[in-house]
């Protein structure tokens, strides 16, 4: 990673250039100590000199690895966001630069740090971290270098790390080390260079030269002004962790109207948050595992109940456990107790291992919990063996459990303290047909109360306001409906004429999938506050609604919202991880997610300002077949593109073994997708896949959004493993590289039926296991360099520019090959382009990728994605933090775009083979925008007055 720095070679203070000696005093607003809880012995120094501008730092102590230090600190007090470097030329101990929050001997701390020099210049470079005060340190190893340069930078509460051999600070290529986030952290801290002996008894030397500490910047290098924003997250602008989730699957609120939230399959490392007002207010530190499905408390209860998994690895195999975690409510801190399962930032009463010990079957899980603080009793829905456990809240240990009638599994729970009752969600096991069961506190369910609802109603939440009872309904109907309980009757009755149902599913409104004041999608949880507030969160599908047996609560990004009656207070939007929003090609003030329609300002300017989410494209009710509700079911994690072909618009849903192509009719479905075409190379059965071995092709002429039999066509078993690095040109043509043979294949595509409108459809030339007919080998330089490694081709992501007939191609070749550590773990190392592609494919050229193919670092820092738009293509790295631009015509590097604090503070990985999206504006600006699988947001660049 290429990082530009202004004036590095310059002294950092003028007081530099002033010094007359060899050896002097430390420059201005230098100092230097040991920092032990005890005196270090012998003691340690530091000097500097002015001739070289070397720092000489000698200390004794120990290597940050335990709950506090022994070390020498050189160091400076500096505010704010910035970037510290300083090359290792000299060292016998251990040393490096550092930031502290104190200069107490357990302060939260980032450290890179080398050792003891071998061949008289080599170490290896290692990160190190204490992310709470008097936790145990972090460490992370990197590289072996020579003369090793090391960098720290603070974005906010982020510490970003990196290293390099380079030669000077302005011009190095910098490795990064793993990233690290210190809530809360203060906003001056102690920066500079230290040195221990890891408890030798004698003093270690090392000598610090080109250090510098600047102001944090981009550093981007293309011409022109790049402006850094975001899509799809209420927040973002570097405050990491503050960002709305990717989804609620389980809500607690406090009378206050704090809202506490589970998640499961959170890929940001927080799987709870609190939330109030419309911000986040907190999280839960870390997980391990997974979250959960459900989380209780009470008003006067001090402590917070989670549903949760964890995945505990031994040397017997990998566990999955799954049970009930418990958290201080005032500090958000694990609240410990006799015989937790013991993992890491929290602590668990296990239920044990889950069904067939694995991650995806949701029986396993704790769907519901409730709180019965007078009888000290926390209510857990052991959903797998049909009963409701009884936990008591002080020691965590079961006392008890109520079986339900054989045939039916417990999910939502709810307590009534009026009444006595707890209230269930239970399911047919046979049918999935689900009621609401009353239990008495002595666990007698009493039938009179039994609330049977709608055939096709699913209850998947509740909560109590008085004696209302609110059910959150994931059916068809897509609402919240309330329910008037009171013993003076024999029954619950629903009262639509007392207490109106709230809210309709957003494919009612017109247009269809609209986004609006009570238009659910997706249904989750409901809550409710002691002023009758109504909390909602949807994720756009709802949890497990095709009923296969494995949990689907990723969703499609969650919203949380806050009504008072019929009035919208407040609503928090998330993202997928996965996401990565795409600018519409025939409408720029468009923008299209996997499953939302964004309309954009391009005159807003505030980061995060542009989009606002106008539509929901997903209708499970009319299109149950839609490929994106069954995605977590095969462990595809698919992307998107948004495409326009020969005019008509179309959204591609693009996984490992699928590529699904969606229409837009407003007239019959607004804002929806409708399925219309599918290309798939999966084998078997798997989700609503049930095709022989190899490819089939669907395409819906019939224009009902539903496959028939008779529209699927199917080709046979030959090499294509899969889809990930498919391209669908203006034409419609669909180019496809995968598998160990180098060739990149071709499906024409028509338009039909002849009306409109239309779908595609895509004929396959004809194939055998030994002919590729009419699908030509990758021309020279490719198919001279083959280097087949463990099934990777070599051809892996293409660009093709339909209008030139210009194909550019990202891979391996034989002068860059595809080696370890870097193998399967990158795209490619080169980028290669021929024009005239539809006739003599002439090699143009080549631009290889400045990749550094040596140290473990790099298994995270690898080429991922590559897109093209105007006159440039725009290469990823799999880490995120640098976006190459280089010219179509030349296939020269003109610079790399890098994040700011907007967003560095709060970027994730980009791992998906579309993970990046380049669009140009009418008026020359190019929006490029990445997927970010950490924070719930797309990641987006503005780029302005580019050549």
């Amino acid at each position: 990673m290429k990082i530009r720095f202004t004036a590095y070679a310059i002294a950092l203070w003028l007081a530099f250039g002033n010094a007359a000696t060899a050896f002097a005093q430390l420059p201005a607003g230098w100092t230097d100590i040991d920092i032990s809880g005890t005196a270090c012995s012998p003691a340690g120094s530091a000097t500097y000199t002015s001739t070289n501008g070397a720092f000489t730092v000698n200390g004794g102590g120990r290597i940050l690895s335990g709950t506090s230090d022994k070390l020498n600190f050189c160091y400076q007090t500096y505010t704010g966001d910035f970037t510290l470097i300083a090359r290792n030329t000299s060292n016998d101990g251990y040393s490096g630069i550092m930031v502290r929050e104190s200069l107490a001997p357990e302060a939260r701390e980032q450290f890179v740090c080398t050792f003891p020099f071998t061949s008289g210049s080599m170490s290896p470079v290692w990160a190190k971290a204490r992310l709470t005060v008097s936790g145990s340190a972090i460490i992370n190893s990197g590289p072996t270098l020579v003369y090793p340069y090391l960098m720290i930078q603070r974005a906010g509460d982020c510490f970003y790390s990196f290293c390099s051999s380079g030669t000077s600070s302005d011009t190095v290529d910098w490795l990064p080390l793993p990233k690290q986030y210190m809530p809360g952290l203060a906003s001056t801290v102690y920066v500079g260079l230290s040195v221990s002996s890891s408890g030798t008894g004698a003093l270690a030397t090392a000598v610090f030269d080109d250090v510098s500490i600047q102001p944090l910047s981009s550093g981007s290098t293309v011409p022109g002004t790049v402006s850094q924003s975001w899509i799809g997250n209420t927040f973002a602008n570097g405050d990491a962790y503050k960002e709305m989730q990717n989804t609620v699957t389980g809500m607690y609120v406090d009378p206050d109207g704090t809202c506490y939230t589970n998640t499961l399959g959170q890929e940001l490392a927080r799987a709870w948050g609190v939330y109030k007002s419309g911000t986040t207010v907190g999280y839960l530190p870390g997980f391990v595992g997974y979250g959960g499905a459900a989380i209780t408390s009470a008003s006067n209860c001090p402590y917070l109940y989670l549903a949760q998994e964890v995945v505990i690895s031994a040397t017997t195999g990998t566990n999955y456990y799954y049970g009930v975690s418990r958290f201080n409510k005032s500090t958000l801190t694990p609240a410990p107790f006799q015989g937790s399962l013991s993992i890491s930032n929290s602590n668990m009463m296990s239920f044990g291992l889950k069904p067939g010990n694995n991650t995806l079957n949701c029986p396993g899980n704790v769907w519901g919990l409730a709180c019965n603080s007078t009888a000290n009793t926390v209510y857990a829905s052991d959903t797998i063996n049909g009963q409701i456990r009884l936990i008591d809240m002080t020691t965590m240990s079961t006392t008890g459990t109520w079986t339900l009638t054989s045939g039916y599994q417990p999910y939502g729970l709810c307590w009534d303290p009026t009444d006595s009752l707890l209230w269930v969600i239970v399911e047919n096991t046979a049918d999935h047909t689900r009621e609401i069961w009353a239990y008495n506190s002595s666990g007698v369910k009493q039938d009179a109360f039994t609330i049977t609802m709608a055939a096709n109603a699913k209850p998947v939440s509740m909560a109590l306001y008085i004696n209302r009872l609110y059910i959150a309904d994931n059916g068809p109907d897509q609402n919240v409906k309330v329910y008037m309980l009171n013993k003076l009757y024999t029954a619950p009755y629903y009262a639509p004429y007392f207490w109106i149902t709230y809210g309709s599913g957003s494919f009612s409104a017109n247009p269809h999938g609209a986004v609006g004041t009570w238009l659910l999608n997706g249904l989750n949880c409901v809550g409710v506050d002691g002023s009758n507030n109504i909390y909602v969160a949807c994720n756009g599908r709802g949890p497990d609604l095709n009923e296969d047996g494995k949990f689907h609560n990723y969703g499609y990004g969650g919203t949380l919202e806050c009504y008072n009656d019929r009035t919208l207070s407040w609503r928090m939007q998330g993202l997928q991880w996965f996401d990565v929003v795409n600018i519409d090609p025939g409408d720029e003030t468009s923008a299209y997610g996997n499953a939302t329609h964004y309309s954009m300002n391009w005159a807003n300017t505030a980061p995060g300002s542009e989009w606002a989410a106008v539509g929901n494209t997903l209708n499970f009710w009319k299109y149950p077949n839609d490929f994106r509700y069954y995605w977590a079911t095969n462990t595809n994690f698919p992307t998107m593109q948004m495409i326009r072909i020969q005019g008509q618009k179309f959204l591609t849903i693009n996984s490992t073994f699928d590529l699904n192509i969606y229409r837009f009719d407003t007239s019959s479905d607004g804002e929806v997708a409708i399925p219309c075409a599918d290309f798939n190379t999966r084998s078997g059965t798997s989700g609503i896949r049930t095709g022989t071995y190899g490819l089939s092709i669907w395409a819906d002429t019939s224009l009902n959004g539903l496959e028939e039999t008779v529209e699927r066509s199917y080709f046979g078993n030959f090499d294509l493993s899969s889809v990930n690095g498919s391209y669908i040109d203006s034409d419609g043509t669909l180019w496809v590289v995968s598998g160990t043979t180098i060739v990149i294949r071709q499906y024409p595509c028509t338009l039909v039926p002849s009306w409109a409108p239309k779908v595609p459809h895509y004929t396959c030339p004809p194939l055998t296991s030994t002919t590729l007919a009419n699908l030509p080998a990758t021309p020279a330089p490719y198919n001279d360099h083959i280097q087949y490694f463990s099934g990777s081709g070599e051809c892996n992501r293409l660009v093709y520019d339909a209008s030139t007939q210009t194909m550019y191609v990202l891979g391996f070749s034989k002068t860059f090959p595809n080696i370890s550590p870097f193998k399967d773990h990158g795209a490619g190392t080169v980028v290669i382009c021929y024009k005239n592609w539809g006739t003599t494919k002439d090699f143009a050229w080549e631009c290889p990728l400045p990749v550094t193919l040596t140290g473990s670092v790099q298994t995270t820092f690898a080429v991922e994605a590559m897109a093209g738009a105007g006159k440039y293509l725009f290469v990823q790295f799999l880490q995120g933090e640098q976006t190459l631009v280089i010219s179509k015509e030349t296939g020269d590097i003109i610079g790399s775009i890098f994040p700011d604090r907007a967003i560095l503070g709060s970027l994730g990985w980009v791992d998906f083979s579309h993970g990046i999206s380049a669009f140009q504006r009418a008026n020359g600006e190019y929006i490029i925008t990445l997927e970010d699988d950490v924070y719930g947001k797309t990641v987006m660049y503005r780029w302005t007055g580019a050549p």
